[in-house]
């Protein structure tokens, strides 16, 4: 496995908001920085739900993983 390729999943928790919720945003950047394809911050509000949304966002890119 080569560390230096392939895609970075950022994960901002939000420090404020509401108590209820585990909210944040996601981001895809290539692995030499830059967002993937022009991709905007993918909010979320429980953190269970960051698999799909990661799904979602490769899918959108056409990213294949696993290749």
């Amino acid at each position: 496995m080569d560390m230096n390729t392939g895609i970075t999943f950022k994960v901002y928790l939000l420090a404020k908001g509401d108590k209820r919720k585990e909210e944040g945003f996601l981001l895809l950047w290539k692995h030499k920085g830059g967002l993937v394809k022009s991709e905007k911050p993918i909010p979320f509000d429980a953190l269970n739900e960051l698999p799909a949304k990661i799904a979602a966002a490769l899918k959108r890119s056409k990213i294949n993983w696993p290749a």
